[in-house]
């Protein structure tokens, strides 16, 4: 099967981006990494109900719910430090994200 030609300074058409970009809350790592973060941020200050008693969202809290660590997740959040995508991953499925990632590399 024939592969798509890209110009070197447009690896992805418009076209294509804009169609993924209605579909998907977030295309492509650094969208991701920024809706993760905003959500992270919200998720901070927001309260839930946990066995009857009202919480404040916290580290520890999203560590339990995702299984990624506090740790981890207060690294990403506060220090903007890069993150596996299994862990990113993770977090998505508990904020309910949609996302596609890409890895093209410019034609030769």
């Amino acid at each position: 099967m024939p592969q798509p030609q890209y110009d070197d300074d447009d690896i992805m058409p418009e076209a294509i981006k804009a169609q993924l970009e209605s579909m998907f809350d977030a295309v492509g790592i650094d969208e991701l990494e920024a809706l993760l973060r905003t959500r992270i941020s919200s998720y901070l200050d927001s309260r839930t109900i946990i066995n009857g008693r009202q919480r404040k969202g916290s580290y520890k809290l999203l560590s339990e719910a995702t299984g990624v660590s506090d740790a981890y997740i207060w690294q990403f959040h506060k220090q903007e430090r890069a993150i596996c995508i299994t862990n990113m991953n993770l977090l998505a499925q508990h904020f309910d994200i949609r996302y596609v990632v890409y890895n093209f590399e410019p034609s030769a």
